[in-house]
């Protein structure tokens, strides 16, 4: 099994959305053999250039360390399409 660290930067911890974020990394630490560390990061940045809800995803298992990050309205929405971008990147790694 993977050790999943997820941390709030600069807002108060969610137990709700820590919940979501797990329930969807089990998924992919089901499906996807050999992760040794996932770290996702949840943000708020209040700017003009960006939509202010940011989720980080760094995998890392032996010999690969991915990345991805999303910026949306929403926080679930964030965290799902950066879990969705990591797994392309993995099942890129798998065919190849």
């Amino acid at each position: 099994m993977a050790n999943i660290n997820i941390q709030f930067i600069r807002m108060n911890t969610s137990e709700n959305l820590e919940m979501f974020i797990l329930k969807k990394l089990e998924k992919v630490t089901k499906f996807y053999q050999n992760l040794i560390d996932i770290n996702v990061y949840i943000k708020y940045e209040n700017s003009s250039e960006n939509k202010g809800r940011i989720c980080e995803v760094e995998m890392k298992k032996p010999g690969l360390h991915l990345f991805a990050s999303a910026n949306e309205n929403d926080y679930q929405i964030a965290v799902t399409n950066a879990i969705d971008q990591v797994k392309r990147q993995l099942d890129k790694h798998k065919a190849a």
